[in-house]
């Protein structure tokens, strides 16, 4: 295959998500989860616009108003980080997902962040400066297909204390948002499984992970399973790595083949270190199992 062409391919396959399809983001890695809320299905109004309070009423260019259920989440990041390092973590999830921002502002462009954490979400400690303040709202398809809509308030107490405030939503099956076109997924995963001994690769799956392989190959059954192999280049050849890589994955495949998944549905790719090995929460010597849709699996 040629170098344009596997690059390409390199790139469809990055990781964006688990198939394990949790709601909302992943909590800021060196944040705290100080509360977590669940939202019934109710009559819910997710703000796309600046705010003010006039006369004592919260008003804004834009909002959606639609029945939604979901979850909500208070998370504390101490006075290490910033606004903008926080927003960074979301936003490389939000990539990962291939999420459409239906609005976003910065700073005092937001309104008055007394109006956010008191008129709106009800909670004073994300009352803070106006210009240490982001909120943003998207909106993408999950594995499981859903619509799910986010929404994100970041903001600096005086304290220099970072909280993030957030929402998020399940669309109701059926309802779509308005003015928003979601394509459907067709690439999922990955389900992360490690591998131990560099120079003898001894997988690490375990059956809740086989069973998740498993339960999407089923439900996509025209889909490839490509499985991805990474580890750093620490001693010997690059040649020697990426043959140790090739055994991982066939471990892999050979797994899966004696549990009953067509050899014509598997793809081993051993990137090893040629594309960043590093992710954030992930095993360095990993393999990475995606599966790509195919247009008629609907």
């Amino acid at each position: 295959m040629a170098l344009p062409r596997m690059f390409g391919l390199f790139l469809l396959l990055l990781p964006w998500s688990s198939v394990a399809q949790d709601l909302g983001l992943p909590v800021f890695s060196q944040g705290t989860l100080e509360r977590s809320e669940t939202l019934p299905q109710q009559d819910t109004r997710v703000y796309t616009g600046a705010i003010r309070e006039v006369r004592g009423e919260i008003a804004t260019s834009d909002r959606i108003r639609k029945e939604l259920s979901g979850e909500k989440r208070l998370i504390s990041t101490g006075r290490n980080f910033s606004v903008s390092e926080v927003q960074g973590h979301y936003a490389a999830a939000l990539q990962e997902r291939e999420a459409t921002v239906l609005f976003s502002c910065e700073g005092r462009s937001c309104g008055s962040s007394n109006v956010w954490a008191n008129r709106v979400f009800g909670e004073s400690r994300l009352y803070g400066r106006d210009d240490e303040q982001s909120y943003q709202v998207s909106a993408w398809r999950d594995a499981s297909n859903r619509i799910q809509l986010n929404t994100l308030y970041i903001v600096q107490r005086g304290n220099r204390q970072v909280y993030v405030h957030e929402q998020a939503f399940v669309v109701p099956e059926g309802r779509k948002l308005p003015g928003v076109e979601l394509d459907n997924r067709r690439v999922f995963g990955p389900i992360v499984i490690p591998w131990r001994n560099h120079n003898d690769p001894d997988l690490a799956i375990t059956e809740d992970q086989l069973a998740q392989i498993l339960d999407l190959a089923e439900e996509y059954p025209r889909g490839k399973l490509y499985l991805l192999g990474y580890a750093p280049l620490m001693e010997g050849s690059l040649d020697s790595l990426i043959a140790t890589i090739d055994e991982a994955t066939g471990k892999l495949a050979k797994r899966l083949q004696d549990a009953g998944l067509e050899e014509s549905r598997l793809r081993r790719k051993s990137l090893g270190p040629l594309v960043s090995v590093v992710a954030e929460g992930r095993p360095r010597q990993r393999v990475e199992v995606m599966l790509v849709r195919e247009e008629s699996d609907d």
